[in-house]
C-alpha cells in the first residue's frame, strides 16, 4: 500500500502532459506565490528590481516575499514555449508548487479548484486510493 505522498506524487506525475499540452500551466499564470528569499532568488533570477518597480513582487515581513503570477505572461520560470517549469526538479522551488494541486493535512486531502485538471476530474483513480486510506476528499 502507497503512503499518501506517494499517492500525491504519482498523482501529479500523471499529468504532466495535461498541464502543459492542454492547459498550458494555468497555475503558473494566476494568483500569488510566498517566498522566502532564496525561492525567490531561485524563480525570478535578475529580476528583481524590475518585479518590485512594476508592483509585481512586493517585500513582506520576515524576509518573504509575494509574487504576482499575473505579471506580464507568468511566473518568470516558466517556459513560455512549451509551458515547461524550468526549476521544476530542482528541490529549493517553492513548497506551494512542489505540492500544487494536491495538499494532504491530517486525515484530509484537498484538491485546489484553481487547477483544470482537477476540474476535469483527472484525479478519480487517485482519490479512490486516499478514500481506501481513510482520507477525507475535500
Amino acid at each position: 500500500m502507497r503512503s499518501p505522498e506517494e499517492i500525491a506524487d504519482s498523482a501529479r506525475s500523471s499529468i504532466s502532459d495535461y498541464c502543459m499540452n492542454e492547459c498550458k500551466a494555468f497555475c503558473c499564470s494566476k494568483g500569488y506565490l510566498v517566498l522566502s528569499k532564496k525561492e525567490m532568488i531561485l524563480t525570478i533570477g535578475d529580476k528583481q528590481g524590475e518585479l518590485e518597480d512594476t508592483g509585481f513582487l512586493t517585500p513582506m515581513e520576515n524576509d518573504e516575499y509575494a509574487l504576482n503570477l499575473g505579471n506580464p505572461g507568468s511566473c518568470p520560470s516558466l517556459n513560455k514555449s512549451n509551458s515547461a517549469c524550468v526549476i521544476h526538479k530542482n528541490p529549493g522551488r517553492n513548497l506551494a508548487c512542489k505540492k500544487f494541486p494536491i495538499f494532504i493535512e491530517d486525515k484530509k486531502v484537498r484538491f485546489s479548484d484553481r487547477c483544470p485538471a482537477v476540474k476535469a476530474n483527472k484525479f478519480y483513480p487517485y482519490i479512490k486510493e486516499f478514500i481506501a486510506l481513510g482520507f477525507k476528499i475535500e
